[in-house]
């Protein structure tokens, strides 16, 4: 009797569809995270502007703020650089005198 070499729903298919159903999920996760705190820093009082050209982003400040901006490289990952925009963000915000 010839058969088929592949047998549907054997343990390993089973892993194997669990693993990247699991990957997939974690890459959907960390695209949310990355839009919220892009979103976040796009609405932040001391974004005038906001740029992205590939390798870092950018953001201006307000006119007669100190520094004129801040920029960060997402060659770690966006999600770190957005972080760490933030928290410039607020720092300087902070040593703008503005509450």
């Amino acid at each position: 009797m010839q058969g088929s070499l592949f047998v549907p729903d054997t343990p390993r298919d089973v892993y194997e569809q669990t693993e990247e159903n699991e990957m997939g999920n974690q890459i959907v996760e960390r695209t949310e995270a990355v839009n919220a705190l892009l979103s976040t820093v796009k609405e932040h009082c001391m974004c005038a502007k906001f740029k992205d050209d590939g390798a870092r982003f950018l953001v201006i400040y307000p006119c007669g703020m100190f520094p004129d901006g801040v920029q960060a490289s997402y060659g770690n990952g966006k999600a770190l650089a957005l972080s760490r925009m933030l928290d410039a963000m607020e720092q300087h915000w902070n040593a703008n005198g503005t509450t």
